[in-house]
């Protein structure tokens, strides 16, 4: 109560750019901690851990029948490590070198020291069409400035198919959250592709995320 009344009279006096930055820094810090938690109960289980939305992500995989795989925003690398303890054929792109770093180290700590995610941009994949079995993205293209051109690079890359996740409207939002979508928004911007759009949960009683399956 008395933390919700000294926010609510610091963002009353604050320039609205300041306070936007503020609530940037903060979940940025909250997030690295979270990645950085996960990493080291990883490290002490030899084992990947694997969150709600994750497992939709690993189901939605499983629709295709594949061995190479991109995964675009590695993040925290939960994920990439699922991939590579399942002898999977990894590859992974992030643009933030904090996380490229704590992933990459995490892979050297646990064996996988020639599998590096690289640097990327979702608009400009460095990858030649067809490359991959099949493409994953989760919760990206909320933060970019052109999902239209994201999505057709995913596609591009992937011989069979991709799997994206992102928020449902503005539930989980962020300030760097730039992007909103709607079931509209949804059709809109998979209109010429051959996909199939579910609503999933990132965790129990969490908020919605959509998950878009689009095959070739």
């Amino acid at each position: 109560m008395v933390f919700s009344i000294f926010k609510n009279i610091i963002k009353s006096v604050l320039p609205a750019s300041l306070w936007l930055n503020l609530r940037l820094f903060r979940e940025t810090n909250i997030n690295r901690k979270v990645a950085k938690d996960y990493i080291k109960q990883m490290l002490n289980d030899k084992s990947p851990i694997t969150t709600q939305m994750d497992q939709h992500i690993i189901g939605a995989c499983d629709v295709f029948e594949y061995k190479s795989i991109l995964e675009v925003g590695s993040g925290g690398g939960r994920l990439s490590y699922w991939y590579l303890f399942n002898r999977k054929d990894f590859s992974g792109i992030e643009p933030d070198i904090w996380y490229r770093k704590l992933v990459n180290n995490f892979f050297y700590d646990m064996g996988f020291g020639k599998h590096r995610i690289q640097d990327g941009d979702i608009h400009n994949i460095e990858f030649d069409d067809n490359a991959f079995d099949i493409v994953t993205s989760n919760a990206v293209i909320e933060h970019i400035q052109d999902p239209i051109k994201a999505v057709n690079e995913l596609f591009r890359v992937a011989r069979r198919g991709c799997v994206i996740t992102f928020p449902y409207g503005h539930e989980a939002d962020s300030p760097d959250h730039i992007q909103h979508f709607y079931e509209k928004d949804v059709e809109e911007l998979f209109s010429n592709y051959n996909y199939k759009s579910s609503i999933v949960y990132d965790r129990p009683d969490g908020n919605r995320c959509f998950l878009v399956i689009i095959k070739k």
